[in-house]
């Protein structure tokens, strides 16, 4: 309800009936003066009033009229302000009805809800009940079916596997029999033969197996090369570029290490790929164009070829086969002919390296009697240290440098790298290893005579100098960090009591090196062999450090 006070006061002295309201609105009654109801009462009022609505005032009125004005309007502000009071205590029966009824009515039709919604409840927990019921019954009768035809199968299978295991058991017994005849028969004819033909027939299947070796490896190599060349021939060009700008870099390096008299890695490589070439080039070609020269060597190839087989590690037999070797390459036997002597000396290289291939990638420890007989060979035959040296820097690329090889015009980059024909990157690694672990058990081997300057002991703190300070080798791939672990494993302990604190230290940066995995180029590359290699150098370093 609302409730309004005129702004101004009619300027007429009678006030003018109003029409009455058609809002919810209640008025009290005015409590004017007698004459205003007696105007109320007549009905002809509202028609005299409203004549006398039209007149105007004048703008200016008396003191008098003015008092007159403020009795009036006092007397009207007190009748609004009792309406407004009798409106706000007034009590409305129809309203407080209304909401009764509707209170009344929302209750009942809850409650008439709820009444429903609880029967259907129940008919839909009725319904559910009997569907689980009728699948369960389902369920058991299927239950049952299976259970039946398990049953029956496992007893099949039993009866089946029962049949199997008696078969077995039977044919079993029969080749037993059969194999225990043959090996009784065996032993019989064997104890029957003499000492002289069992050494002959173990020297004639280490010659089969040895030329079946040869075979496997030329069929290797073939494929090995292949996939050498489509690997490498993508890269070529790239890699090309590389290493003419580390080639740069890497002379100038070795540039002002050669002002100082310092052997560099590239002055060794060049020398070890020069010697190659003469050697090639010279001896072996005028040795193979003449043909009794060329009997004469290979007989004593084939001389040579079992005697490094029969190695094992026993110092007698080490022994032996060194004066043999040595009685059947002596400088004095080829006074007729250097080329001749020159080709023995390479064949006698090649025949250690590829029994280190075949026999110390399998077993670390057969390194120990092939590198006794290179270092024998090393001290008593003459130019025999630059050709096996040689013939390591062929087979293995720059790693005994060590060194990145600089690409060379007309030759494959594999072949440099020593790579063979389809050799994957896993069996390089394992082959490479091998060879580097005869080369670092040479450098280990203490000795009181003068030794060439590539087998020297000092040789094993630069081999790790040249590695740590270039870290292309290191980053390159998984082959640096493996033969860093090959090496510590052979003579870390020995080289330690050799160098001492600078050892240490060396093997402190070499420590903080391996651990930083998060760089961008870690040692050994991001791929799983880098991983591996470098988890195996930081554990032959710990090992070192902690001994």
């Amino acid at each position: 309800m609302r409730f309004s006070v005129p702004r101004s006061l009619s300027p007429s002295p009678v006030r003018s009936q109003r029409s009455p309201r058609k809002s919810g609105t209640f008025r009290a009654p005015s409590v004017s003066s007698d004459s205003e109801k007696d105007e109320d009462d007549n009905p002809n009022s509202d028609a005299s009033s409203n004549t006398s609505e039209p007149e105007v005032l004048p703008l200016s009125v008396s003191s008098s009229s003015r008092r007159d004005k403020s009795t009036e309007e006092t007397n009207y502000i007190a009748d609004a302000i009792a309406s407004i009071r009798l409106a706000i205590s007034h009590h409305d029966p129809y309203e407080e009805w209304s909401n009764s009824t509707r209170r009344e009515a929302r209750r009942t039709a809850r409650l008439e809800r709820s009444q429903l919604t609880g029967e259907q409840r129940a008919k839909f927990e009725a319904a559910r009940a009997r569907d689980a019921e009728v699948l369960t019954l389902v369920h058991q009768k299927a239950k049952q079916d299976i259970e039946e035809r398990l049953a029956m199968m496992l007893s099949k299978k039993q009866a089946y596997k029962q049949r199997i295991d008696n078969d077995a058991q039977a044919r079993a017994k029969k080749t037993k029999d059969r194999i225990e005849a043959v090996i009784n028969y065996e032993e019989d004819r064997q104890r029957k033969l003499l000492e002289e033909q069992r050494l002959a027939r173990e020297a004639r299947e280490r010659k089969e197996q040895e030329e079946e070796k040869q075979r496997h490896l030329a069929l290797q190599k073939q494929r090995e090369e292949k996939l050498k060349q489509d690997l490498f021939k993508a890269k070529q060009d790239a890699e090309k570029q590389k290493l003419e700008r580390e080639a740069k870099e890497t002379s100038e390096k070795q540039a002002t290490q050669a002002s100082l008299g310092l052997s560099t890695p590239l002055s060794d490589w060049e020398g070890g790929r020069n010697l190659l070439k003469r050697v090639k080039a010279g001896p072996l070609t005028r040795v193979k164009a003449d043909r009794e020269v060329k009997m004469r060597w290979n007989r004593i190839r084939r001389e040579i070829t079992p005697k490094i087989g029969q190695l094992t590690n026993n110092n007698e037999v080490i022994q032996r086969v060194c004066k043999e070797l040595l009685k059947l390459c002596h400088p004095s036997n080829f006074a007729d002919s250097q080329d001749l002597y020159m080709a023995v000396l390479c064949s006698l290289s090649k025949a250690i390296l590829l029994q280190a291939e075949v026999e110390v990638t399998a077993e670390k420890r057969s390194a120990i009697p092939l590198a006794q007989v290179a270092f024998f060979f090393v001290q008593n035959l003459d130019r025999f240290p630059q050709i096996f040296y040689m013939k390591l820097v062929q087979r293995t690329g720059g790693w005994p440098i060590p060194v990145k090889p600089p690409p060379e015009e007309g030759v494959e980059y594999s072949k440099l790298a020593g790579f063979r024909e389809d050799e994957a990157l896993p069996e390089y690694i394992s082959r490479v290893a091998g060879l580097m672990r005869v080369y670092f058990r040479i450098l280990i081997t203490p000795t009181d005579q003068p030794t060439n300057s590539f087998f020297r002991p000092t040789m094993y703190w630069t081999y790790f100098a040249r590695l740590m300070r270039d870290r292309r080798l290191l980053e390159s791939g998984p082959v640096g960090p493996e033969l860093m672990a090959t090496a510590l494993d052979v003579g870390g302990v020995q080289a330690r009591e050799i160098f001492g604190k600078q050892w240490h230290k060396l093997m402190e940066l070499l420590y903080s090196g391996l651990t930083d995995v998060n760089s961008e180029n870690p040692i050994g590359g991001k791929t799983p062999e880098g991983t591996a290699a470098r988890t195996r150098a930081l554990l032959e370093v710990e090992k070192v450090m902690n001994s």
